[in-house]
């Protein structure tokens, strides 16, 4: 950690300020450094790039396939372990994010692996997102929760539905008879519940009464239902290491192909098509221009056959890391262009500290994957990156394990700088989250600033899919905290004043993508 401290310290230390590309016409609105310096970069990470094993289209094509039946399995996962017809929105790919803080397998970037895991395995299991979410959704996913129902008969059917949830694990699930007894008071408990309130009761009274009932059954239906999650959760991982493992011997192979990525354009929906090996992805003009640019900008001598293959590796990592279900996109939103800009205009961020080639506004970024991306900008993970001054962004996945690692990573930068250095942090406002409250806490915390819900934006995850400018951006339905957290000079230079907190506002409000 010290000599990668060292490392940066060396070449970030006195850096001289971004500005705007020159090469507008070729890359609009993405900031690379001045002069010398941009050059001495790509050469660092073409060094750095030399000790990641290669990437190829041949094993992206097999990673994707693998992720693909993973995906499959969990749901089968879900239905034969659970009774389950629908998994958890996003728990899968929380389950992909969380495990790659605890990656230290070199040869496998994305899957999930055993020898990954540190310590006891059980307590890896319960510290998991996925298995979290699993247990917060039992008995049944019923939306939206029960403090923002609002009516007495969209009420009485949240109950109904949760009532035959624990019916179903009653029938369903072996347990002990004291869990079977307690279980069947609930069950009771809630049936009551909704006969009293058919006839009278104030609807203030049956949502408290119901919450009430929903926190005390939590308990015995975490003793019934936590021994099978934990199993379903041991399940994916070993047939995720499996599946790395087949993987990495094809890896040993020399099967690399002569055969060209096919690239195919479609003028009326603006789409291009990057076909191998009959897997096809598809992505803008717009994303495939931008990338393009940037691809040529860290490669010199490029051809478009380099450019085309590296597409589609890039593409067939993130498909098999985002997938295809709805709402996949979700943990890869990003913020509107304007505030990026704002950010730039008025705190000289010039950096993005979580975003891919895919959703980066400028074009040096931290991201997932160093060997996939850094033929794009990346300078791989924000937790191997170790900045001693500069202004930076962070809109992280919304995973809590990785956001207090976040955080800490954030202190121990800040605490170890004496020079300007500064983070903004956007987050969703959960007051709970021990990410939230760190944040609040800290020595370095300079301002909060919440942007209430459903009056913001956020760019789709999926935006690189997107050719329509009306399905780009979506309304926010939660709260954003936006966090200021600065040491002594970084404060001194970018100090969040009423008037850049006025702009930051409006550009959270702005769907106006010419930024």
């Amino acid at each position: 950690k010290r000599r990668q401290r060292d490392y940066w310290t060396d070449h970030w230390a006195k850096r001289p300020k971004y500005d705007e590309c020159v090469e507008k016409s070729a890359l609009k609105d993405v900031f690379v450094r001045n002069g010398d310096d941009s050059v001495v970069l790509r050469e660092e990470m073409a060094q750095k790039r030399q000790g990641v094993g290669n990437v190829s289209k041949e094993l992206e094509v097999l990673r994707y396939c693998k992720m693909e039946e993973l995906r499959q399995y969990y749901k089968e996962l879900c239905k034969r372990m659970l009774h389950w017809d629908h998994e958890p929105k996003s728990s899968f790919n929380r389950f992909l994010t969380d495990h790659l803080l605890e990656k230290q397998s070199s040869s496998e970037p994305l899957l999930p692996i055993e020898d990954d895991i540190s310590g006891d395995l059980q307590s890896w299991v319960s510290s998991t997102r996925i298995y979290q979410e699993i247990e917060e959704d039992y008995p049944a996913k019923i939306k939206p929760p029960v403090q923002f129902v609002k009516g007495w008969h969209k009420m009485k059917t949240h109950l109904s539905q949760y009532i035959e949830g624990c019916t179903a694990v009653e029938q369903n699930f072996p347990m002990t008879e004291d869990n079977q007894r307690d279980l069947t008071a609930v069950i009771r408990r809630g049936n009551d519940l909704l006969t009293a309130h058919s006839t009278k009761g104030s609807f203030t009274e049956l949502r408290n009464n119901y919450a009430n009932l929903r926190t005390d059954s939590a308990k015995v239906l975490q003793q019934i239902l936590s021994p099978v999650t934990s199993e379903l959760v041991i399940l994916l991982l070993r047939r995720s290491s499996e599946f790395a493992s087949q993987i990495q011997q094809q890896s040993l192979v020399n099967t690399q192909s002569n055969d060209p990525v096919v690239r195919a354009t479609n003028k009326e929906t603006s789409m291009t098509t990057f076909e191998y090996d009959s897997k096809q992805f598809r992505i803008s003009h717009e994303t495939e221009e931008r990338l393009g640019s940037l691809f040529r900008f860290n490669n010199a001598n490029a051809t478009d056959n380099d450019v085309n293959e590296a597409i589609f590796i890039l593409l067939a990592r993130y498909n098999s890391f985002i997938g295809s279900d709805f709402g996949a996109g979700g943990l890869q939103a990003a913020l509107p262009r304007k505030l990026f800009y704002r950010l730039n205009r008025d705190f000289d961020v010039t950096m993005e500290c979580f975003a891919s080639p895919l959703n980066s506004y400028f074009s040096t970024y931290c991201s997932a994957f160093f060997d996939s991306d850094s033929s794009f900008g990346s300078v791989g993970s924000f937790f191997d990156f170790y900045p001693v001054r500069g202004s930076f962004e962070a809109n992280p996945p919304f995973c809590e394990k990785l956001m207090d690692k976040m955080v800490e990573h954030m202190e121990d930068l800040l605490g170890s700088s004496d020079e300007p250095l500064s983070f903004i942090v956007v987050v969703p406002s959960w007051d709970d989250a021990s990410a939230y409250q760190s944040m609040q806490k800290s020595k370095f915390f300079r301002k909060l600033e919440v942007i209430p819900g459903r009056e913001h934006y956020y760019k789709s995850g999926l935006q690189h899919e997107v050719n329509q400018h009306k399905k780009l951006y979506y309304a926010a339905v939660h709260d954003t905290s936006v966090f200021f957290l600065q040491n002594e000079a970084g404060h001194r230079t970018w100090t969040p004043t009423h008037h850049k907190l006025d702009n930051l506002n409006d550009a959270f409000h702005s769907t106006n993508d010419s930024y």
